[in-house]
């Protein structure tokens, strides 16, 4: 049995002022033997990120995913999923930098789709199954038969989730922290 996890990737970062940049391109392919298969397992994968960030003060982030999984039908095997995220670290701002007793406040949010290709334990769930098989029957004697199997849906397509997450995040006396999250999904 084997893993193989296959990797490259292009990275990029610039501070100009109080303006902080940085990007990331990733492509990744996974291959694996699994005990009892017949066919290797495949997917593929393009990942790209975009991050700004002014004076420490304001976040923003950008997400892009491009996935594909052979568990689907070729016109419905690449799934695409972006997010992004905003955040505001209160405390840095000139009227709180200077406070002893507020140490830290940072706001955030996040909203994206995320993806699902992992629909029960059968693979290649698009595709039927017709099974010949021999025997004797009672009334006919020997023959040939045909059954039946799995009816394929070539419409499967990834199980996508909506996510979503608000956060606040506060210390107190450089030692008290309480962090809060609410957080939604959506299948």
């Amino acid at each position: 049995r084997y893993y193989i996890n296959y990797q490259a990737s292009l990275n990029y970062a610039r501070s100009f002022g109080s303006h902080n940049l940085t990007g990331m391109f990733l492509y990744q392919r996974d291959n694996w033997d699994q005990y009892g298969a017949d066919l290797p397992f495949n997917v593929v994968g393009l990942v790209g990120r975009v991050t700004y960030n002014y004076d420490d003060r304001y976040l923003a982030e950008f997400n892009y995913g491009y996935n594909g999984s052979e568990q689907f039908a070729p016109n419905n095997r690449f799934g695409s999923f972006p997010a992004f995220s905003l955040g505001w670290i209160v405390s840095n701002e000139s009227f709180l930098r200077e406070s002893l007793i507020l140490t830290n406040l940072k706001i955030r949010a996040s909203h994206g789709l995320t993806g699902n290709d992992k629909l029960g334990s059968q693979r290649f769930l698009y595709q039927s199954f017709i099974n010949m098989g021999g025997g004797v029957f009672p009334s006919l004697g020997r023959g040939q038969s045909i059954v039946q199997g799995r009816m394929g849906n070539d419409a499967l397509q990834w199980e996508m989730a909506k996510k979503s997450n608000l956060g606040i995040e506060v210390e107190l006396l450089s030692s008290l922290s309480l962090t809060v999250d609410l957080f939604q999904e959506h299948r």
